[in-house]
Parts: structure tokens; C-alpha cells; sequence
């Protein structure tokens, strides 16, 4: 049916990108902006969306650059085998604290929407087993997954945006830079992570 190459596309990264930081932004960031900001949250999400698009450039670029490279090869070639090394079980230990965070939070959310008789640890065993038939079925499926979900996600959130608007109450929002620009700034640090 499909060539098992273990290859993505750059089209595939940046659509594998885009899903990632937009799955972890709807459920996290509004909440995150409102806490650091205030009011002035959303100055912080447009300052995270710009860092966010600056790694997002980055990592294509590296991964145009490098195209037959894992992160630790090509980090061990820019920056010298130890710091790639290094930076390589930072990387691991970043992921793992976030997909556990995001795993807990998600089964959270799936209990109370959706199962809410249904035990946590069946849930977030049943995600478990998903993202591990994924694993297992390697890297090249899920960014052809990601492909196809990519416009079944995007396309009713972009029309559930634009036929919100005519509701949006701009006073809300007001007063506007009543927090402190380095907290903004840091914020917008903090959320682009």
C-alpha cells in the first residue's frame, strides 16, 4: 500500500509542527497567558506565536540542511559530539516530562467530557497503546496521519474563529499594557516553550 522508508517530507515536518504546538497551545495557553498577563495575555500569545514560528523556521531549516541526520547527529556535527549528546537527554527529558504532563491532562479531559464513569488509568492506558501502535508502525505514518488530520482539524477551527468574531467583546481586553513589558516579554518566553 505505502513505501516504508522511514522518510518524511519537510511539507510533513511542518504539518507534524504545526499540530504539535497547536495541540498543546488550545488547551494550555489561555489559561497560562491569562495567569502571567492578565489582561494582557494575549500581547504574550502573539510574542509566543513569533518565537514559536522562529523555532518552527529553525528546526526546517536544520532539517533541510541535514537531511539524512537524527537531532543527535546534527547537533553532534554544528556544536561538537558532547554538547550534541548533552543536549540530545535534555531534548529526552523535556519530552518525557511533557508527554507525561500533557498525557495526564488529556486523560483528565477525556474523563470528564466524554467517559466520565470510565477509570483514568484506562484511558490514559488505552492512549498509551495508541501512541505505541503508532510507534510501532514508525514515524512515516504519522506524518502521513498528520497530513490528513491536518485539514480535518484545522478547517472547523478556523471557521469556528471567524463565526465567533461578530461575539468578541474587545472591552475585555481593556486596559491595555497595564502589565509590565520584561513581564510580557517573559511570558512570551515562557509560553513559546
Amino acid at each position: 500500500m505505502f513505501t516504508k522508508n522511514d522518510k518524511i517530507s519537510i511539507r510533513q515536518v511542518e504539518v507534524l509542527l504545526i499540530l504539535d504546538l497547536y495541540s498543546k497551545a488550545i488547551l494550555f495557553l489561555p489559561r497560562n497567558a491569562a495567569e502571567i498577563a492578565n489582561q494582557d495575555g494575549w500581547i504574550c500569545l502573539i510574542g509566543a506565536t513569533i518565537l514559536a514560528l522562529f523555532y518552527g523556521y529553525i528546526i526546517t531549516r536544520l532539517v533541510k540542511r541535514f537531511p539524512n541526520d537524527t537531532f543527535v547527529e546534527f547537533s553532534s556535527k554544528i556544536l561538537s559530539k558532547p554538547v550534541g549528546i548533552f543536549l540530545s537527554i535534555l531534548l529526552i527529558i523535556k519530552l518525557t516530562v511533557t508527554v507525561s504532563f500533557e498525557l495526564r491532562t488529556f486523560g483528565e479531559v477525556v474523563k470528564q467530557v466524554l467517559l466520565p464513569k470510565t477509570p483514568i488509568e484506562i484511558i490514559i492506558s488505552s492512549m498509551l497503546l495508541m501512541a505505541c501502535y503508532l510507534v510501532r508502525k514508525g514515524f512515516e505514518a504519522r506524518a502521513r496521519l498528520g497530513e490528513i488530520l491536518f485539514f480535518i482539524v484545522l478547517i472547523p477551527i478556523i471557521a469556528v474563529y471567524i463565526l465567533l468574531l461578530p461575539n468578541v467583546d474587545f472591552e475585555n481586553i481593556q486596559p491595555i499594557l497595564t502589565t509590565p513589558l520584561p513581564k510580557i516579554l517573559k511570558g512570551s518566553y515562557n509560553l513559546s516553550l
